[in-house]
């Protein structure tokens, strides 16, 4: 997620120069955010306290010209301004035979590139119900907040075969025109909610209720495990609300980085992330989604998320830790590499930083 800058001169964190350009950034932020409530966001029905958030292209330029980190992470990877792999900070794809599903991952590139997210129904339905069942994802009781199991890849084979698919591996390499890599190791999330949506708005809760957007230039991959229909517990997005370059001025939470429900409803078609298990949906995270608690209605999905290279977590602290509603599944505590017998170029090299032994 984004940060407001900091200091990138060569001068001590404590020298005046840089005291001085950190009171003068934060003099026009307040002043900017003053200036946002006081003249723009007049409209309640769009804004109300608490949700400042907008898509305006006015004050998106003005916050992307303060704050201009995703913007300029964008640039960096080749995800904005057209700058080809070989001159950005992207690894270009590799050369050679690519997955047979190259061609028909095409028209699935267009529509993602159209709406942010992409569905391929029932593509991974024969090992939905086998990774319900080793993962236990039915035991997990009622909860204020998410149950998140880390699994390791390298020591079932299914989920490796799910997160290298070709065609998965096709769409998303195509999308970004460079080599994609996987950013961390991936997670079973069920959500099994003990409250509805109005009685987690009155607490902190874990659930993502807040329209938002994620870490610049991911793409996720959703995987149900379970079913999931318009009525239950689902995940909401705002179709084609990635074409925006998003960025905030101030907190993550209840902030510029929130807009309202009103707001996004008003401007964007709301999808709901729905399907039969199995079913692969893609999503590019820089669009505005957010989470629709339904009391006692079970949700199980396999999320994954890629990266062109930025922002990958470092994968042996995942394995190493566990805490509350976030826990490491045993197959990943003697994680040794992953088996890439079988895969392509393009496949093997989308596991070279979560799993460096890994053979290339």
């Amino acid at each position: 997620m984004m940060t407001n800058p900091g200091n990138s001169g060569g001068a001590p964190t404590g020298s005046w120069p840089v005291r001085l350009i950190k009171r003068v950034r934060n003099w026009v932020y307040k002043t900017a955010v003053f200036v946002l409530n006081a003249f723009f966001l007049r409209n309640r029905r769009w804004y109300y306290p608490g949700f400042y958030g907008t898509d305006a292209p006015g004050v998106l330029l003005l916050k992307n010209l303060l704050a201009p980190q995703r913007l300029l992470t964008k640039l960096a990877y080749g995800r904005w301004g057209g700058l080809p792999p070989r001159l950005s900070r992207a690894t270009p794809l590799p050369s050679g035979a690519k997955p047979r599903e190259w061609e028909e991952a095409g028209p699935y590139v267009e529509r993602l590139r159209a709406d942010g997210v992409l569905f391929l129904p029932g593509r991974f339905a024969a090992a939905a119900g086998i990774i319900a069942e080793k993962y236990k994802a039915r035991a997990f009781p009622l909860s204020d907040a998410y149950w998140r199991t880390m699994i390791d890849p390298g020591d079932d084979p299914r989920i490796l075969g799910v997160i290298t698919d070709g065609l998965l591996i096709s769409i998303i390499a195509r999308y970004y025109g460079s080599q994609p890599f996987l950013r961390n190791l991936p997670h079973l999330t069920v959500a099994h909610p003990s409250v509805t949506r109005k009685e987690a708005e009155r607490k902190p809760s874990d659930f993502a209720l807040c329209w938002h957007y994620d870490t610049v230039n991911l793409v996720d991959v959703h995987m149900l495990v379970s079913p999931v229909t318009p009525e239950g517990t689902r995940m909401q997005y705002a179709r084609s609300s990635h074409r925006r370059h998003h960025a905030f001025l101030g907190g993550t939470h209840y902030g510029d980085y929130n807009p309202s429900h009103a707001y996004v409803s008003d401007h964007y078609e709301i999808i709901d992330l729905c399907g039969p298990p199995g079913t692969a949906v893609i999503v590019d995270s820089n669009g505005l989604h957010r989470m629709e608690p339904v009391k006692g209605a079970f949700r199980a999905e396999i999320i994954t998320s890629y990266s062109p290279g930025n922002s990958i977590l470092p994968t042996e602290g995942f394995v190493a830790t566990s805490t509350d509603n976030y826990a490491v599944h045993p197959n990943a505590s003697a994680r040794t590499g992953f088996d890439t017998t079988g895969l392509g170029a393009l496949q093997r090299r989308v596991l070279e930083k979560v799993a460096p032994g890994s053979p290339s």
